[in-house]
């Protein structure tokens, strides 16, 4: 890992795209803790 916190867009997309992942009979388990 470089150490280096990635820019806000970056946050943005990944975030974006990791809400529309999967989960186990549609349960959406997911939580996020950023910071």
């Amino acid at each position: 890992m470089s150490g280096h916190f990635p820019d806000t867009d970056t946050l943005r997309s990944a975030l974006s795209l990791a809400n529309r992942a999967p989960s186990v009979h549609n349960s959406q388990p997911w939580q996020w803790r950023v910071g």
